[in-house]
C-alpha cells in the first residue's frame, strides 16, 4: 500500500499535489519547490504549511505514492 497524497488533476492525474497524510494528519502543501518527470513516474519536492520539506514520488505504473521527509 502506498502513502496518501491528494492532488489537483486536469488533463492527467497528479498534476499538482495539494496535501499529504503524515503522522496520521492531513498536511497541506504550501509550495512546490521542484517537479520532474522520470521514467514511469513523477517526483515533486514540496514545502508544507507547517514548514516541513518532502519528496513525493508517484509511480504511474503501480499507481502508488511514496513520501520521503527531508
Amino acid at each position: 500500500m502506498g502513502d496518501s497524497v491528494f492532488c489537483h488533476s486536469d488533463s492527467e492525474y497528479a498534476e499538482r499535489p495539494t496535501a499529504l497524510e503524515w503522522d496520521g494528519e492531513k498536511v497541506f502543501i504550501e509550495q512546490i519547490i521542484s517537479r520532474a518527470r522520470v521514467p514511469g513516474g513523477k517526483i515533486f519536492r514540496v514545502r508544507t504549511t507547517n514548514e516541513q520539506l518532502f519528496d513525493l514520488h508517484y509511480d504511474e505504473i503501480n499507481d502508488l505514492w511514496e513520501i520521503q521527509p527531508l
